[in-house]
């Protein structure tokens, strides 16, 4: 029955590893898969709208801050919202990339980084505080990641406190993802909403990606899956 069980929960322990590896991959590279995603932002509206539209949109007074960023005449903006600006953003969880619709792969990424922040964002001004968010939120899936590895470690070798440590491991696993997880769909929820409900008429639309959630929520039952086996299988060794 023991070696059932250990089989068992190496098979979930892996799972959760796949999961994570995919949320991690989401958005890092241009040959990142495209379906892969937190949050999608679409500006193809947004770069076909008319200069006056623009200057009402955002409230600028006279016209004078878009000249003063641009330093280019009415006429230009269009050309140098296209230059600066491509057709959508994918966000993934610790980079962003950007592409147009009907491109085979995204046109350029922004390099994985721990201190990453989608500045689009910032500059929209949506949802203040979404930095500090989104860093508990990676810190959250690394130490995560790292103690799934502690707990197959343990769980594989026999040293002194190899039972507790596997079990606290797998806990604090199960807990952080499950933290992580409820953190980042609520956080993009609202990222979404915010941008549908503020930017649609400027032709700024926000969608959620379905299949990074779904991978960070299935390495959730995975992972409290493992942990319950864990407990089992070293109780089942204590009793024999």
């Amino acid at each position: 029955m023991v070696p059932f069980l250990k089989f068992v929960l190496l098979v979930l322990s892996t799972a959760v590893l796949i999961c994570l590896a995919v949320v991690f991959s989401a958005c890092t590279s241009t040959s990142s898969p495209q379906d892969l995603f937190f949050m999608e932002v679409k500006l193809t509206g947004f770069l076909k709208i008319d200069y006056l539209n623009l200057v009402r949109f955002f409230d600028l007074p006279g016209g004078s801050v878009v000249n003063s960023i641009t330093g280019l005449a009415e006429n230009d903006l269009s050309d140098q919202l296209h230059s600066l600006l491509l057709e959508y953003y994918a966000v993934g969880l610790w980079s962003y990339c950007e592409g147009k619709q009907d491109a085979q792969a995204f046109s350029n990424c922004l390099g994985p980084s721990a201190a990453f922040f989608f500045d689009l964002l910032e500059l929209l001004s949506i949802l203040k505080g979404y930095c500090c968010v989104l860093y508990w939120i990676m810190a959250a899936y690394i130490i995560m990641f790292i103690a799934v590895f502690i707990t197959v470690f343990t769980g594989l070798v026999r040293f002194l406190l190899a039972k507790l440590v596997t079990i606290i491991s797998s806990v604090v696993s199960s807990i952080l993802i499950i933290g992580a997880s409820v953190m980042v769909t609520i956080m993009y929820q609202l990222l979404t909403r915010g941008i549908n409900s503020t930017l649609e008429q400027a032709g700024i639309s926000a969608s959620l990606g379905p299949r990074v959630l779904a991978a960070s929520w299935l390495a959730v039952a995975f992972s409290v899956g493992s942990s319950l086996f864990w407990i089992v299988e070293r109780c089942c060794c204590c009793c024999l």
